[in-house]
């Protein structure tokens, strides 16, 4: 569980050192099904279906009364990559 106000480093694999920083601004749950376009654009998605498609891909279901914890970020820093 992420602490809303506190920076995190990001990373693209699991033991890779963390690429970037990402301060997380809030935290609050929300019913799948009221995901809107906008929170689909959001998470890198066209639309709504695609993104209920890819949820129901990686959790085997869509359950639109499912409560879901969401956080909301902003990108505050990135680490610059040295090719040697």
């Amino acid at each position: 569980m992420w602490t809303v106000g506190k920076a995190y480093g990001i990373r693209d694999k699991l033991f890779a050192k963390p690429e970037a920083k990402i301060l997380i601004l809030r935290r609050f749950g929300q019913r799948l099904g009221e995901i809107s376009e906008e929170d689909a654009q959001k998470e890198g998605f066209k639309n709504k279906e695609e993104f209920m498609k890819a949820w129901a891909e990686i959790y085997g279901k869509t359950d639109e009364n499912e409560v879901v914890i969401v956080y909301e970020f902003k990108l505050v820093g990135t680490t610059p990559t040295f090719i040697l």
